[in-house]
């Protein structure tokens, strides 16, 4: 039970229209008849059996076969999309049945449809234990909602209309497998409700300064960088064994930095060619560079001797922590610069809408071409209200970024993260909240959506509390109305 909390803000699932689940070997292509719609088509891993027997279910809500077949083929196509450039690379072929490749790359164990099953049923349970906590509060669906789905279905229909396709046969060929509409209508009817579930219990959610700050103090080592200068003193050919066993010695008398540089210098005077010092301006110079690339600053704490060392309380600024390698059997040494201190760093929240190059593996020729398209949906947008709803669906339907199906969102986005011209937009002074655009990089075109910035630590911090509040919420609920899972009917499956 339950997905990783972080999906739970794209929790609306979106269909992805830009075919990311395609391989060459089956590109969508328009039929040669387009005044008449064809409604048959030629499919990969085409389903049997009762799509409608009961896969999953709660007391009052389930997934059918048919429905779970979508989540499997969207699990499916986000992948594909993320990893389309190292399929090979990973073993994974998506024109022949996943139950026949052994799933080597994730460390999930089992072949590669165990790995996409299980994530489509992840999903599943927590969208049914959230559609009970909704019939639970009091929610259900909208006029508003009905609307929203039935957007989607025109949408869809549009789409399978310019290749002269009914919409049945556009989703077979999207997904390479025979799906039905009333499938996919029903399951953005469940994600829907466990959107509103979620939104009212713990996405709308605020938390007080005096919450994060104790969960600051309660997990310091989560929220908390440290710095420190790290020295092999086994870097070197041929290392005398007198000269490692001097700063071995020495090692123990440090008191300051002073200290701790002296002893640097004396080793790089001991092990390296009077020519390799006088090509890089003296022994000065050279040890200057050498610390500068010794220097590791605005490091995370990671489960090892070297950060338990360093998150400890009673270690001081200017300690030396010292490890031999076995290697090499000489020391390396660690010194505390800085003790460890929040992360204060500022990123932003942003989405947006990739109109993809050609030469990038995207649709657009050229990078006018795609800043026309971006403009045209910006647009479009635009008229629509500019309202996030209308952006996710646009964002699903023409993004040709791996995040389409989370609605373009890319969460801490930190300074130079992004290439120059993406980055300046995000990180612009004047930037506020709500801002939108449209930016052009080397990668095409995208329609931008600012949706705020962060405080490092405190946007982490607040994150973990939410993602704790999921947890509750959906172990409390799920006691009160279980998932009960149909392993058989998953495994039926064809793909």
């Amino acid at each position: 039970m339950k997905k990783a909390a972080a999906c739970l803000l794209a929790f609306v699932i979106v269909l992805n229209l830009c075919a990311c689940g395609q391989t060459d070997a089956e590109t969508t292509t328009a039929p040669s008849g387009p005044d008449v719609p064809v409604t048959t088509s030629e499919i990969l891993f085409p389903q049997s059996g009762d799509l409608d027997a009961v896969a999953l279910s709660t007391e009052h809500f389930s997934f059918s076969k048919g429905e779970m077949v979508y989540l499997f083929a969207l699990s499916v196509s986000d992948f594909l999309l993320a990893y389309r450039d190292y399929l090979s690379y990973i073993g994974l072929d998506p024109t022949t049945s996943f139950k026949n490749q052994q799933d080597n790359f994730t460390g999930h164990g089992g072949t590669w449809f165990d790995f996409f099953l299980e994530d489509a049923r992840l999903y599943a349970e927590d969208y049914l234990v959230f559609c009970e906590a909704a019939l639970a509060e009091g929610l259900s669906l909208t006029e508003e909602d009905a609307s929203y789905i039935e957007a989607q279905k025109k949408t869809l229909e549009d789409e399978a209309a310019t290749y002269g396709w009914d919409l049945e046969t556009y989703l077979n060929q999207l997904y390479s497998t025979d799906l039905d509409w009333k499938y996919v209508e029903s399951t953005y009817q469940k994600t829907r409700l466990a959107q509103k579930a979620y939104n009212h219990l713990i996405g709308e959610k605020s938390f007080t300064e005096e919450e994060i700050e104790q969960e600051y103090t309660a997990n310091m080592k989560n929220y908390s960088l440290v710095d420190y200068y790290s020295v092999n003193f086994g870097d070197g050919e041929n290392i005398p064994d007198a000269v490692l066993e001097k700063v071995r010695e020495s090692l123990k008398t440090v008191k300051s930095y002073e200290d701790f540089y002296a002893i640097v210098k004396d080793f790089l005077l001991a092990t390296r060619t009077t020519k390799t010092l006088e090509d890089a301006g003296g022994l000065d110079a050279y040890t200057e560079k050498y610390m500068g690339e010794a220097l590791k600053e605005g490091n995370p704490y990671a489960s090892s001797d070297l950060y338990n060392w360093a998150f400890d309380p009673a270690t001081a600024e200017g300690s030396i922590y010292t490890m031999e390698l076995s290697s090499t059997q000489a020391p390396v040494a660690y010194y505390l610069l800085k003790k460890p201190y929040r992360d204060e760093s500022v990123t932003v929240n942003v989405r947006h809408i990739l109109f993809l190059l050609k030469a990038q593996g995207g649709t657009y020729e050229t990078l006018e071409a795609a800043h026309a398209q971006a403009e045209k949906i910006y647009q479009q947008w635009i008229a629509e209200g500019r309202n996030l709803d209308s952006f996710v669906a646009l964002c699903s339907q023409y993004s040709n970024d791996g995040n389409a199906n989370s609605g373009g969102l890319y969460t801490n986005v930190k300074p130079g993260q992004m290439v120059k011209s993406f980055n300046d937009w995000c990180f612009d002074e004047n930037r506020k909240m709500g801002d939108d655009g449209i930016v052009d990089t080397e990668f095409g075109s995208h329609i931008m959506l600012f949706e705020g910035r962060n405080i490092a630590w405190h946007a982490k911090a607040e994150a973990a509390l939410r993602n704790a509040m999921y947890d509750r919420v959906c172990d409390e609920q799920a006691a009160k109305t279980p998932v009960t899972v149909k392993d058989e009917i998953l495994k039926e499956i064809n793909w």
